[in-house]
């Protein structure tokens, strides 16, 4: 199927501040409290993602997380406010590619990379519900 929204080069940008939410302190100790940790920046990373992904597509239709990662260049803290960009690298029709910066003033901070893949989201929910009936009955997931 083709999704005719989705154009490769495409980005957005948004503002945010560095709130505690997504301070390091909320998964680790060791003086890094104050830091804007790397799973928060996946967090956010998949968040943008998805409302900039799902947005583009038809009813019916909505994308899932594939993968995942981030590089940290510079350390951010709490109350600092950030510039996010996120970019579409690669569509194959399925599997959406994705690059974001994150910049506090004109300096890189963080870059990373999302991949998102395209599905039907009855199929979706039926599967949803056949995995956690497997898990009801054997106690693990299938």
């Amino acid at each position: 199927m083709k999704f005719p929204a989705i154009i490769i080069g495409e980005s957005v940008q948004f503002e945010r501040v560095v709130d505690e939410t997504y301070a390091a302190g909320t998964y680790w100790g060791h003086g890094i409290e104050e830091l804007f940790s790397s799973a928060s920046a996946v967090e956010l990373m998949s968040e943008a993602a998805t409302e900039f992904v799902d947005q583009r597509l038809p009813d019916g239709f909505m994308s899932v997380a594939k993968r995942s990662d981030v590089v940290h260049e510079h350390p951010v803290v709490v109350g600092t406010r950030i510039t996010v960009r996120l970019e579409v690298l690669a569509f194959d029709g399925y599997h959406i590619q994705l690059g974001m910066q994150i910049h506090v003033g004109n300096e890189l901070v963080l870059r990373g990379h999302h991949e998102r893949s395209i599905v039907n989201q009855r199929w979706m929910q039926l599967k949803v519900k056949k995995r956690a009936a497997l898990a009801d009955a054997s106690g693990t997931i299938g």
